[in-house]
């Protein structure tokens, strides 16, 4: 069975994922890496088990900024998950 990101992977055009990676400036688009991590999005990150918009370990200084030219909001699941 396929790791849970390269399910990510495999849907990232199709589908909205729950993390902010698919809405980031940053986001290297058909793989699990981007200016922050340029190696490999680590998993908490890019299944949205973690709110990037924070520093992280190994970020390089460079967290979430949401696409410049994005018309949806990104919702903060942080915030989501403590009212629902």
């Amino acid at each position: 069975m396929p790791s849970r990101k390269a399910r990510f992977l495999a849907v990232e055009e199709e589908f909205t994922i729950l993390g902010i990676c698919w809405k980031c400036e940053h986001k290297t688009l058909g793989a699990s890496t981007c200016a922050a991590f340029p190696r490999d999005i680590p998993e908490t990150i890019i299944l949205g088990e973690f709110n990037h918009r924070r520093p992280f370990p190994g970020d390089n200084g460079i967290q979430f900024e949401p696409v410049s030219d994005s018309t949806q909001p990104v919702v903060d699941f942080d915030t989501a998950a403590m009212s629902g």
